[in-house]
């Protein structure tokens, strides 16, 4: 899960990047405008913040830097069951990381510090992604499919699904102009991995109908929420917790039966108040039943078990 998280925000990331690159002096323009939605849809689905310290702040809940120092520490703490072509990859994350912090702060040494609004090289967020990319190589192609396996694939499909509704949420409720709308579309495909998929089946500038066919709906897409729930509900079918699991699989049939009975048609819909509501009270129930999913894996799975007699009373000492 760190490492999708870590691989979602870097995409983001870079398509935030890109978009300041080329609007960043141009407030109040149709690129200025789709620069201040995407901006502020990494601020809400990863951490607040200029677009470098989102990428290199450490000690951040929701950073790229952050995802990776705890994936790390995750991966360090069961070496002995990770293939020995994990560590170049791992150490590849991290000295692209240490690289661009020290760019960061290059330019802007003689002024006494680094600018705050410096935005991550589009190298830099290549490199990440290709290490990143390795990472889950190994993962599909070399281990053995255990229970083990299939709780990892689990939580890279719970991951990546939370990231799309989030991401969907922060960009598409409200109505904006069709040219500006186009261009927080095309930044939440690139985000998501799914541009030149659009682009080849639909010849067209992006639309809300269309995006959520391919982001939502389309279960060949393997970026897509569909896509997620079904290999979601294939991996859980593997690890099995007699008497723990009810809640767990319920939820994820109503998460599946939501994406199958949805209408991209009415989700496009404008109210009265330009807001998208169907959608906005789709992503919603979506978002809910996600993070109560997160929950019940932990319950169901990862939960200490609880002594089966309890102490007696006073000899765990004075609370």
């Amino acid at each position: 899960r760190y490492a999708e998280r870590a691989e979602a925000t870097t995409r983001l990331l870079r398509a935030a990047a890109d978009r300041w690159e080329d609007f960043h002096g141009s407030g109040g323009t149709t690129g200025g405008q789709a620069l201040d939605v995407v901006a502020a849809a990494l601020a809400d689905v990863a951490a607040p913040g200029p677009l470098a310290e989102v990428l290199l702040e450490e000690s951040r809940p929701g950073t790229v830097a952050y995802a990776i120092h705890r994936m790390t520490g995750v991966a360090t703490s069961v070496r002995d069951q990770l293939s020995s072509d994990t560590w170049p990859a791992l150490s590849a994350v991290e000295r692209t990381l240490a690289r661009e912090r020290r760019r960061h702060v290059a330019p802007t040494a003689a002024a006494g510090g680094p600018r705050p609004d410096f935005p991550p090289s589009g190298r830099t967020a290549d490199r990440l992604l290709e290490s990143l990319l390795a990472l889950q190589g190994l993962s599909a192609e070399s281990m053995v499919r255990d229970v083990g396996w299939f709780l990892l694939d689990a939580g890279r499909r719970l991951e990546r699904a939370r990231f799309l509704v989030d991401t969907l949420a922060a960009t598409v409720g409200h109505r904006r102009s069709d040219a500006v709308d186009s261009l927080v579309l095309e930044s939440v495909l690139i985000a998501n991995e799914s541009i030149i998929t659009y682009r080849r089946r639909y010849q067209t500038r992006a639309n809300v109908r269309t995006v959520l066919d391919l982001l939502l709906a389309d279960g060949r897409n393997p970026r897509s929420l569909a896509f997620q729930l079904d290999r979601l509900q294939a991996s859980l079918a593997e690890v099995h917790a007699p008497g723990r699991t009810a809640a767990r699989d319920l939820l994820v049939s109503d998460l599946r039966d939501l994406v199958a009975e949805l209408d991209t048609g009415v989700l496009a819909t404008i109210d009265d108040n330009g807001l998208r509501r169907h959608l906005v009270d789709l992503l919603d129930s979506l978002g809910w039943r996600l993070r109560e999913l997160d929950g019940e894996l932990t319950r169901a799975h990862f939960a200490h078990p609880v002594p089966s007699q309890w102490p007696e009373a006073g000899s765990w000492g004075t609370p």
